[in-house]
């Protein structure tokens, strides 16, 4: 799924999806996937006391789309009003009530379509009252990358007894590449892999036979010792590599991976060197361009949050070449001027990547430049517009201190397999890429039946996500037939579902979960309820525990059997520990309960 390079809705049209407590999961991940590829940013609120304090604040952003999911409609009705008084009110719209309504079978397909159905109507609606799109500027012919901002994700933490499910699309993006370039630079390559990457690049400019030429003659000198000279070149390579990263094109920067990993290790080996010679130090550098105004109010309410750039960053030691670049004084609509300005604290050690000053190394040798290898890490520590019309976005390296950061990114680094990869873009619901990434794993022939089990695993979710119920058992039967020495941690809170930390993917009671789950879709009751009864008798955490008995009690009520229905609830809703599985229990007692005469 990579991201469009053109959103379908304005780029600087901003989204709030305000929802209640009823909304299920399943509602839950499929919005968060159909908000991030509608919407260049979107904003999430459950409580109208967060969603009043958040529109009290100046906004920068001029246009807002409003989504609501709210079961009661007197309920809506506040919310309504505060939306159409904001100054910055373009729509509002409110998701369908089938949404709420609690099937006996689970369908996460008609769940996906009907949401797909409702984006789709949003989005017409809303292509249908902008009678005139705002041109975007073209960037200035420089073949350096000071006019180019990458793309960026933010990191916000969560409560440690979450699951790595529970992050935003914008958290677990910022996994997903910290991962992938760990995995790429790590990685030995063939020679193949650069022919393969000059055949990307000429087939990319085939239009423009002068790149093409250009392209020929890097491929035939290309040396790794000369890879940041390559990257200022003008042959272009830089602008499809960070194409590639603003796009989110997972496929096409990993087939960038011999090079990157060429540029990585030149760069940290300049930096090294530099940074031993005293006079060489760089505490601050500077950015300067122009950015669309969505960009600035996520940048704005990250305030405090840490980023990670998404392609290779260059920068300049020089603020007036950053000035230059912002628009100076200079206003447009729907652009602001902005300059970064980059603070590198030198008592990071583990979460930075390799930067250097390549001014000597690069083609232009004119603007003092500081190249950032893509994933440096940041944390915004202030924002704010200067009366001369220019914002200033203070970014400093971060340090060790931050402590909820690190435990999530040396996982990452850590576990920098394609496993882990391929888990993240199933999350984010990348299901052909996850399971490009499986397939090359699978190819190793020194995997571990565990790790080959867990591949399997997320092979059997992938199908069944997209309704293939029994190509998703066969998988199943597979990793069953293997014989394990795997159990669930009782202590560990995880719901049932696709998790980042792949630890307990094989244990008995989530394969015969599942394989329960697949057997009630595959219209099979009584081997689906062999197996939820197997999955019962199994370790396993309180939240493990009630996801069964949930399933379990839904799946009696449609078969008739109200009394065993509300029995399996009201484990179900003693045991749950987590807040949305609470939530979803109570939900599916209380429904239970209004059959009971």
């Amino acid at each position: 799924m990579v991201r469009k390079e053109h959103l379908v809705t304005h780029p600087n049209l901003m989204s709030i999806w305000y929802h209640d407590q009823y909304v299920s999961i399943d509602v839950m991940q499929h919005m968060k996937k159909h908000l991030y590829n509608n919407f260049a940013y979107s904003r999430i609120f459950s409580k109208t006391a967060d969603l009043i304090d958040y529109l009290a604040n100046p906004l920068v952003i001029k246009s807002i789309v409003f989504i609501l999911s709210i079961k009661n409609e007197k309920e809506a009705y506040p919310i309504t009003k505060i939306a159409k008084r904001r100054p910055e009110f373009r729509s509002l719209h409110i998701l369908p009530r089938e949404l709420y309504v609690s099937s006996p079978l689970p369908d996460t397909v008609s769940v996906h379509s009907l949401l797909k159905k409702s984006f789709k109507k949003i989005v017409n609606e809303l292509q249908a009252e902008e009678s005139s799109r705002t041109t975007v500027p073209q960037e200035d012919n420089q073949e350096n990358m000071i006019g180019e901002v990458p793309h960026f994700d933010t990191f916000k933490p969560i409560s440690a007894q979450k699951s790595f499910c529970d992050l935003n699309n914008e958290s677990l993006q910022f996994l997903l590449f910290q991962s992938l370039i760990e995995a790429l630079v790590k990685r030995q390559y063939e020679k193949d892999a650069f022919s393969y990457m000059w055949q990307i690049l000429r087939q990319d400019y085939a239009s423009n036979p002068a790149q093409v030429e250009k392209i020929w003659k890097l491929a035939t000198e290309y040396t790794p010792q000369k890879a940041i000279h390559y990257y200022t070149k003008t042959s272009g390579v830089f602008r499809l590599i960070n194409k590639a990263f603003r796009m989110e094109d997972v496929e096409r920067i990993y087939r960038f991976g011999c090079y990157l990993a060429d540029l990585h290790k030149q760069l940290e080996e300049t930096g090294n060197e530099q940074r031993l010679n005293q006079n060489k130090n760089i505490k601050k550098t500077f950015r300067g361009k122009k950015v669309e105004r969505g960009v600035v109010q996520q940048l704005k309410d990250s305030k405090g949050h840490v980023i990670a750039l998404n392609g290779l960053l260059s920068t300049s030691t020089d603020p007036e070449v950053a000035k230059m670049y912002s628009g100076g004084e200079t206003i447009q609509s729907d652009y602001q001027n902005v300059t970064f300005e980059m603070h590198i604290d030198f008592s990071t050690t583990k979460l930075l990547r390799p930067y250097a000053d390549v001014t000597k190394l690069s083609e232009i040798s004119d603007d003092s430049e500081v190249l950032f290898f893509t994933g440096f890490v940041w944390k915004i520590e202030d924002v704010e517009e200067s009366p001369a019309n220019v914002w200033l976005i203070k970014l400093r390296s971060c340090t060790d201190k931050d402590a909820d950061l690190l435990e999530y990114i040396e996982e990452a680094r850590r576990d920098c397999s394609y496993l882990t990869i391929g888990t993240i873009l199933q999350e984010l619901g990348d299901h052909a890429q996850a399971s490009n990434f499986y397939q090359r794993m699978l190819k190793d022939e020194n995997l571990t039946d565990k790790i080959r089990c867990d591949i399997l695993v997320h092979q059997a979710k992938l199908a069944e996500n997209q309704g293939e119920y029994l190509q998703a058992l066969e998988y199943l039967k597979v990793v069953e037939s293997v014989k394990l020495e795997t159990a669930s941690n009782p202590n560990q809170s995880a719901r049932l579902r696709p998790l980042f930390a792949h630890k307990n993917l094989t244990s008995k009671l989530h394969i015969f979960y599942n394989m329960g789950m697949l057997y009630w879709k595959d219209a099979k009751s009584k081997l689906a309820r062999q197996y939820f009864e197997a999955a019962l008798q199994q370790k396993g955490s309180d939240d493990e525990l009630a996801t069964v008995l949930n399933s379990y009690g839904r799946f009696e009520f449609g078969f008739g059997n109200i009394q065993q229905a509300l029995n399996y609830l009201q484990k179900a809703v003693q045991l749950a520990k987590d807040d949305e599985l609470l939530s979803d229990c109570t939900k599916n007692l209380s429904m239970i309960r209004e059959h009971v005469r």
